[in-house]
């Protein structure tokens, strides 16, 4: 008894509390990403650069930390053999708190995601792109803008709901997009016209923490597009290179491009 007792006023963020970021289990690339709860993420790159292997590590070593997470596979490429393999490397034993959905409709995607987000501490959609484009057959131009419009405005009135969800009881929401592969990339203006190439760029502005993936000389390179409170690759030219190997990601090096 004695203790003073703080009352927060509804909205209140508590300035005292120590932010708290997920993990892929490779400290030089936690430290680089920063993905802390509370806030919603997106990996967009080119097919085959390492988005799903990223997300993967992040759901196997947030259930290392007692989380739950949910992870919704569009593209069919998430394998159980594969998060075993992943898993059993890094000694996590209990997949229990991991939940695999394969969804292929856009609308199945919203409502599982939806419906789910009450009950696990991170949804991770892979990749959100795929069932959005596979939504759009028309059979004109007016009706494939009409149609692309309406379901830009369901798919983004559902995600800022998830979003104010995740962000009031500090979760995490993770979308991947993926883009179509560039036949040059040797500058920072050829990295931020990625962006251009999102099948439904205005998305993009609900990620707090957004992140390029691209492969170029047999080298994957991991990049900030924004982050809360880290420069972005436009400012700094910082990326970051990896590999993948059995356990799942392995850092190579930090390194600049001019």
């Amino acid at each position: 008894m004695g203790e003073e007792l703080k009352i927060y006023v509804k909205g209140e963020v508590d300035l005292d509390r120590t932010p708290d970021f997920m993990s892929t289990g490779v400290p030089e690339i936690d430290d680089f990403l920063k993905i802390s709860y509370g806030t919603v993420s997106m990996f967009f790159g080119t097919p085959f650069s390492g988005k799903t292997t990223i997300c993967l590590s992040i759901a196997l070593n947030e259930l290392a930390k007692n989380k739950k997470v949910l992870y919704i596979d569009s593209e069919n490429g998430v394998f159980p053999s594969r998060i075993h393999q992943m898993a059993s490397r890094s000694k996590i034993g209990n997949l229990n708190n991991l939940k695999l959905l394969k969804l292929y409709s856009l609308n199945e995607v919203l409502k599982y995601a939806k419906n789910f987000m009450n009950n696990y501490d991170i949804v991770i959609i892979d990749s959100f792109s795929r069932p959005f484009l596979k939504s759009l057959h028309a059979r004109s131009t007016r009706e494939l803008e009409e149609k692309y419009q309406e379901k830009l405005v369901k798919s983004y009135d559902i995600l800022t709901d998830l979003a104010g969800q995740v962000y009031s009881e500090n979760k995490g929401l993770i979308l991947v997009s993926e883009i179509k592969k560039i036949k040059r990339l040797k500058s920072k203006k050829d990295l931020k016209m990625l962006n251009f190439e999102l099948p439904f760029a205005n998305i993009l502005f609900l990620a707090k923490n957004a992140y390029g993936v691209v492969v170029y000389d047999d080298t994957r390179v991991l990049y900030i597009d924004r982050h809360l409170f880290k420069p972005s690759f436009y400012e700094d030219g910082r990326v970051l290179v990896f590999e993948i190997n059995d356990e799942g990601l392995e850092y190579v090096k930090e390194d600049f491009i001019d």
